[in-house]
């Protein structure tokens, strides 16, 4: 009896695919004939695999393999197994993830595929068509729609129509690992994706393809779609983007502010970036940032904002422009540009802020360097406020006397030990995320604790960048390239919030100010004013203590920077370095004095310019409001 996946089935979906693909000169790939093997037998499949690893050919492979065989049947395959109009049916997480599929379906092989959503209904009806009918019909092959669409009364006679139930060969879920989390959300209808299967055919089989997926993910996914044990096949392959450098840094102040030096080079370097943020407010002060850096002819091409209110109309002029290589864009998003946007072109995918899950972050991050034959970078900012919370691990975690590999050896202990497979709570970090940032804090390699997370063992070993995983490009805890252009450092507003680390050892971050030796005497400072405001006291504070924290990382004693808070509050007299980093101190206040001195004379400045138009005003004179 012929089965697709015995050897002679392998090589039979080889020889049609290699036939039907010319972009394919080397053929599909072993787990892309493995997957289309298994669903051609009926049997669901999971697929498991690294973003721009070709997961989308899950969902037309087979399809190619059905219609070749209507054209060209071979005695061995019971024609009575293909149906006349065979069609696969993709519920996507977004709409416009559905219009990209569509439209590079039938770029590809000329395939007839549609996105259901209100602009293509709205389109068709246009043109005198009803897209639904059309689809009774199967005179669409693919056809994509959102689980939202699912609860629609046109959708339900769809699935009813005798015509459709007889041709629909697969139900396909695209990034599967946001169905669990997103159904207990903000997206309850994907809870309507199991019912879905319960409504469609016995013929119909199940694809189901995700880039990031935990072990605990995958038995809670295929729980709710009842896909029972020995019944349905699971292909996971490595997590790892070999041109992808993962990169952790810590941002110089909060993401709540409407300047983020921390980002400047993007916009200073002209370069292709996407900027993932968690939410719309965020995503619009970082685009009025980004347009502070262009002239105001150029703002709105050169920083696009792509998030789920942004239309359909202006997401397209986005892509556009985006694809113009000589014209250098940058789009700040929201997750949902993670969802699958193909874009080659992207050389720095940047996480500003962390996201919920380190699902998430791999998502977001595999959004740089689709074309393989690139370098690119995957970097996450994270706040201040974050990496001080991370101070009790640090503790638990960090020993003077260990090497790497024993420090590797304690974070993937406490990895195996503290992750869960529940999501994390409001306001906590992600546990398998704590544990990236764990081992960007402890030197550890970033790709080592992916591969423990989302990986399987034999397919991924644990290791280092530049030890068993053999990559070229190295993580920002493996190497010291980051890839990443030099950036003009600016001074911030707000210092970052640290606290003192308790072993030396420990690379905990620093403030991006830079000192150097004085060849003349310097400045005397301008003196500031009796009383200072709060937000200036509370300033000066986190400089002062960014300053030392920068000087403790750079001592090789582990005795404290200051005695005692006694010592530093007698005008420093007993700190013991005073003769060696004073120096780098004065300079530093008398750069911070004047920068005050600057903001409070601007801010005297606006008052009497206020009290003036006051009076004016009391004149009967008006002029423009300050």
């Amino acid at each position: 009896m012929f089965t697709w996946t015995s050897n002679a089935g392998k090589t039979t979906i080889t020889e049609i695919l290699r036939a039907v693909i010319p972009q394919w000169p080397t053929g599909p790939h072993e787990f892309q004939v493995d997957a289309c093997a298994n669903l051609l037998d009926k049997k669901p499949t999971v697929l498991l695999a690294s973003t721009a690893s070709g997961k989308t050919a899950t969902f037309f492979c087979p399809l190619l393999v059905l219609q070749h065989l209507l054209k060209h049947p071979r005695p061995e395959i019971p024609s009575e197994s293909i149906p006349a109009k065979p069609v696969v049916l993709v519920v996507t997480p977004l709409v416009e993830l559905g219009n990209n599929h569509a439209k590079e379906m039938a770029a590809f092989n000329n395939m007839k595929a549609i996105s259901i959503n209100a602009e293509t209904i709205e389109s068709a009806r246009q043109e005198g068509r009803n897209l639904y009918a059309e689809v009774r019909a199967c005179e669409w092959s693919m056809v994509f729609l959102s689980a939202e669409r699912l609860t629609s009364k046109d959708v339900a006679v769809i699935l009813k129509d005798p015509t459709f139930r007889a041709n629909v060969v697969m139900l396909g879920i695209d990034e599967g690992h946001v169905l669990i989390p997103w159904s207990l959300s903000f997206r309850a209808a994907y809870k309507q994706i199991s019912q879905l299967r319960r409504r469609l055919p016995d013929h119909c089989t199940l694809a189901v393809v995700t880039a990031t997926l935990t072990a605990g993910g995958l038995k809670a996914l295929c729980d709710e779609l009842d896909l029972r044990e020995g019944g349905y096949k699971v292909i996971r392959r490595s997590v790892q983007r070999a041109n992808v450098r993962t990169v952790v840094r810590e941002l110089s102040r909060g993401i709540g502010s409407l300047s983020f030096p921390d980002i400047a080079w993007i916009f200073k370097n002209n370069i292709k970036a996407v900027v993932f943020c968690a939410t719309l407010d965020l995503v619009w002060r970082v685009g009025v940032y980004g347009w502070e850096h262009f002239p105001l002819a150029e703002q709105l091409d050169r920083v696009r904002l792509w998030s789920s209110i942004t239309s359909p109309s202006y997401n397209k002029k986005t892509l556009e422009l985006f694809a113009d290589d000589s014209r250098p864009t940058t789009i700040v998003a929201t997750i949902a540009f993670s969802m699958g946007m193909n874009l080659p072109n992207i050389t720095y995918s940047i996480n500003l802020g962390l996201p919920e899950t380190l699902e998430a972050l791999v998502q977001q991050n595999g959004r740089a360097g689709r074309d393989h034959s690139t370098t690119a970078v995957g970097i996450t900012y994270v706040p201040p406020t974050t990496i001080a919370s991370f101070q009790h691990e640090i503790n638990t975690l960090a020993d003077e006397d260990s090497d790497p590999a024993a420090v590797h050896r304690k974070l993937a202990q406490f990895t195996k030990t503290k992750v869960g497979t529940k999501p994390a709570t409001s306001g906590k970090i992600d546990p398998n995320l704590r544990s990236l940032i764990l081992a960007h804090l402890l030197g550890v390699c970033l790709e080592g604790v992916k591969n423990e997370v989302l990986s399987c063992p034999s397919i991924d070993p644990p290791g280092t960048c530049s030890g068993a995983l053999n990559r070229r490009v190295l993580c920002s805890s493996c190497g010291e390239e980051t890839g990443i252009p030099a950036e003009t450092v600016e001074l911030p507003t707000t210092a970052p919030i640290s606290s003192t680390p308790s072993a030396p050892n420990v690379a905990l971050p620093v403030p991006t100010t830079t000192t150097t030796k004085a060849t003349k005497p310097p400045p005397t400072p301008t003196s500031l004013p009796a009383k200072l405001s709060r937000k200036i006291v509370a300033n000066l504070k986190l400089w002062l203590a960014d300053f030392a924290l920068k000087q403790w990382n750079a001592k090789p004693s582990a005795e404290s920077l200051f005695s005692t808070k006694a010592a530093m509050d007698e005008a420093l007299k007993d700190w013991k370095y005073l003769g060696e980093d004073g120096q780098a101190l004065f300079e530093l206040l008398t750069k911070l004095i004047a920068e005050y001195v600057q903001r409070i004379e601007a801010a005297n400045e606006v008052k009497k310019k206020r009290a003036a138009a006051t009076r004016l005003r009391a004149k009967g004179v008006y002029l423009p409001t300050l």
